[in-house]
């Protein structure tokens, strides 16, 4: 008989044994025989394949395949004859090689050659120990330490983890050794002094705040960023949205159009824009605006003719737009809309540019008043006029929505709103209610829009009509599926003993 398990609790063994560098073999058979952990995709495969190189007879110590000791007496060797190495190594795969030959040559009588060791050594004393080892999963997009319990987060799954359970003495040591790393990657201090440290690192994002503010230690909020579509075209009716709204927005991108997208922080915002340009013509020229990279668009599609900005300490958002229009560029795609930024973008709808951005709202209809707000914060402005202009060159707004059912995330379209200057249309409304997804649809593009869309020789797109009809998700099915059958304690931690830890190369 199969014993099934929600899947918050299968990824939370999972990911307990990585932390821990579980190294235990013994009655892998028994637990594969519950159909708990054998063949599964994701996570488990990963460390699966990982735990081959793990050497079974490494059991004398389950938390930590080398001790803490012996860690910091290398670290400090390394601080003391390869200082420049050791700071370079956080960035450069050939520095890291580097002290991995030194470890091997220098400290051979704790690691006998053994590599795994030496890649954990090198993981603790360059890297960020297992929060490094967590950042490689491909899963896993934000950590937090909030002073009393670890967070670690995928695109559904939310667990947490104590102290006790990651095998750590003194988290508040380790948890500003890791703030540390980040502060001096960067050049930035992290103290009493400075005690706010934002930090960006390789493919990670960095939020720090320093115990002196924090009366329950020093806190941590770590997200990475994949440079990778989350939402594709195969899992996109998972989900988020009907199959359609998936030839409605490739209609869109094809013909041209002013998209805001709005949300709460994490709800997926910067993956629909992400995914929205994959149907961009690639004679188009898009220049793409950030404060961090986060959309990696010139990877995601390289044969597009994108140009990639950045902001910095000196130079802001509103200055890179500015700086954009004098490109001549068919998309201005600025990651998020935060503020006074807002004018320069406006004034880039009004030059008949296409303008796609991301902000928080509490719906699609209310991006408009939202987007005037942030101009006024700056700017003496006439606001009916600027609601006016706005109004009538903005073309969709998609609201993004994310809730927790049953222990798992879920995000999804809730509204599509084409907006005119005499009314806004709601073209799509989606509403989950009791565990179930209703949709619906009716209403039309405007007669305007569909001229644009002829213009182009892009297809007319008609909007099939529901009013509130259930629709099936295989998240929601899967989830039923578990339901009522929590994992015990005892196999929970059966679980994690079984399933290798380790570094993920």
């Amino acid at each position: 008989m199969v014993l099934f398990i929600s899947k918050q609790e299968k990824q939370r063994a999972k990911v307990l044994a990585f932390i821990n560098d579980e190294t235990e073999f013994e009655g892998i058979d028994e637990i594969e025989e519950t159909g708990v952990v054998a063949n599964e995709e994701g996570l488990s495969k990963q460390l699966g394949d990982y735990s081959k190189s793990i050497r079974p007879e490494s059991k004398a110590n389950l938390s930590k395949l080398v001790s803490d000791e012996i860690v910091s007496y290398i670290y400090e060797d390394l601080i003391t004859h390869h200082a420049s190495e050791v700071i370079r190594a956080l960035f450069n795969q050939s520095a890291r090689e580097n002290l991995k030959e030194v470890i091997r040559r220098q400290h051979r009588q704790y690691i006998r050659d053994d590599l795994v060791k030496i890649d954990y050594i090198l993981s603790e004393c360059i890297g960020t120990g297992f929060i490094e080892r967590l950042l490689k999963l491909p899963e896993i997009t934000d950590i937090g330490w909030n002073g009393h319990f670890l967070t670690v987060e995928t695109p559904n799954i939310r667990l947490s983890y104590s102290a006790k359970e990651l095998g750590l003495s003194n988290i508040e040591n380790y948890i500003n050794r890791v703030a540390a790393k980040f502060s001096n990657a960067v050049g930035k201090a992290f103290n009493e002094s400075h005690p706010i440290l934002d930090s960006a690192y390789d493919n990670v994002r960095l939020n720090a705040v320093h115990h002196s503010l924090s009366p329950d230690g020093t806190t941590l909020s770590l997200r990475v960023v994949r440079e990778q579509l989350a939402i594709t075209g195969e899992n996109f009716s998972d989900c988020f949205a009907p199959a359609f709204i998936l030839d409605f927005l490739a209609g869109i991108m094809k013909t041209g159009c002013n998209l805001v997208i709005s949300g709460m922080t994490g709800s997926g915002k910067t993956e629909i824009q992400k995914l929205a340009f994959s149907f961009v013509n690639e004679d188009e020229k898009i220049i793409t605006i950030e404060d961090v990279q986060e959309m990696h668009l010139k990877k995601l599609y390289p044969n597009k003719d994108i140009y990639s900005w950045q902001i910095n300490e000196k130079i802001g958002i509103d200055e890179l737009v500015r700086a954009s229009l004098r490109n001549n560029p068919d998309w201005v795609v600025v990651s998020e809309t935060r503020g006074a930024e807002a004018y320069e973008m406006y004034q880039a709808l009004m030059s008949g540019h296409y303008i796609v951005t991301t902000l928080h709202a509490e719906s699609a209809a209310k991006i408009p008043r939202r987007f005037v707000g942030m101009c006024l914060s700056k700017y003496q402005l006439d606001e009916k006029l600027l609601m006016s202009d706005l109004v009538s060159t903005f073309d969709f707004g998609f609201h993004i929505k994310k809730v927790t059912y049953k222990g798992t995330t879920l995000r999804y379209l809730e509204e599509i709103v084409e907006f005119g200057m005499n009314q806004h249309i709601t073209l799509f409304k989606q509403i989950f209610r009791n565990g179930k997804f209703y949709i619906s649809t009716g209403n039309q593009l405007s007669p305007a829009f569909l001229g644009r869309m002829a213009e182009k020789g892009v297809a007319e797109f008609i909007f099939p009509t529901n009013q509130e009809n259930l629709i099936s998700k295989p998240i929601i099915n899967e989830l039923a599926l578990t339901e009522g059958l929590p994992l015990q304690n005892r196999l929970k931690q059966e679980i994690a003993k079984k399933i290798i830890g380790g570094e993920v190369r």
